[in-house]
């Protein structure tokens, strides 16, 4: 049993009687009993301790019992290398044939391996999958493009399951129907998308004052061969395929490497809202003041207004 306690600190504790069972348990991968490998003999278990058979014969002499001891052990040793030969091949055939590249197509919902590790939490006691996301994109037989709640990532097939969830959160729902109605770039936005006007692509602190819209192409870039890409962040650059992040206040998108968020954070947040710097400010601007409750100031208000 393993104990999580303050960062960089874990404490081991088996109990003895748990440390016996599994020393006098035979391994599958070697055939033997961890007792007999390292001392070349079987112990005495509790049982056999409090009723002890009675002794019959001579003792062995001393010279004839380690002989016989360093027999057990070399055969022992030389049996157990020939099992784990076979336990590795026996793995290697049942490992090649259940691995299989599983096809995703777009719209299908997913979910994620976490590989990331929190400091002072034990990884063995936290979920192994995140999500559910959806597919956005197959990029190659075996990478995808994977919408998360909070993030864009590229993912490997090995490290993705299909969700077979019987209720879908409403965002999951309404990424696919995005998918199925307005394509990949339409799905990129969880809420009402905002398109970046002229203005904005000057000013990028305006992101937020533009109305939302879903058809409008003002404010996007325009290459040689007329289609159109929308612009984000505040750089005011086209989506990549590197690793972006939603505002879940104004619905834009933002460059991880631009705000300084790494794919790891933005799943470890988990649930919690990301804001934006120019929502901050203006939510800053909105907020009305707080008023102070200090009595001081309670009387000498009071003052004021008695000889007024």
């Amino acid at each position: 049993m393993f104990h999580a306690g303050a960062p960089m600190e874990r404490v081991q504790y088996v109990s003895p009687q748990l440390a016996g069972a599994i020393r006098a348990s035979v391994n599958r991968s070697t055939g033997f009993i961890p007792n007999r490998l390292m001392l070349g003999r079987e112990v005495n278990l509790p049982a056999e301790l409090m009723f002890r058979p009675p002794k019959t014969g001579q003792p062995p002499d001393l010279a004839g019992y380690v002989g016989d001891l360093e027999e057990a052990l070399r055969s022992a040793h030389e049996i157990a290398r020939a099992n784990l030969k076979t336990s590795q091949l026996r793995a290697k055939q049942a490992y090649d044939l259940r691995v299989v590249a599983r096809q995703y197509k777009v719209g299908d919902v997913i979910y994620k391996l976490d590989t990331a590790s929190l400091p002072g939490k034990c990884k063995k006691l936290n979920p192994m999958w995140r999500g559910p996301g959806v597919i956005l994109k197959r990029i190659s037989p075996y990478l995808y493009k994977v919408k998360m709640k909070k993030a864009l990532t590229t993912v490997n097939h090995d490290r993705l399951k299909l969700c077979r969830d019987r209720e879908l959160p409403a965002w999951v729902n309404r990424a696919i129907v995005e998918l199925q109605n307005g394509g990949l770039a339409q799905a990129m936005q969880p809420n009402n998308p905002v398109t970046p006007s002229q203005n904005s692509v000057q000013d990028p602190v305006g992101v937020d004052q533009v109305p939302p819209t879903l058809q409008s192409t003002e404010g996007r870039k325009t290459n040689a061969s007329g289609s159109t890409r929308a612009l984000y962040c505040t750089c005011r650059g086209p989506y990549t395929g590197e690793f972006m992040i939603s505002c879940d206040k104004c619905s834009e998108w933002y460059h991880g490497r631009c705000v300084g968020i790494s794919p790891q954070e933005a799943e470890e947040w988990g649930n919690q809202d990301y804001i934006c710097s120019c929502c901050k400010i203006k939510q800053n601007k909105t907020d009305p003041p707080q008023v102070s409750l200090n009595p001081t100031g309670l009387r000498r208000s009071a003052r004021r207004k008695g000889s007024e």
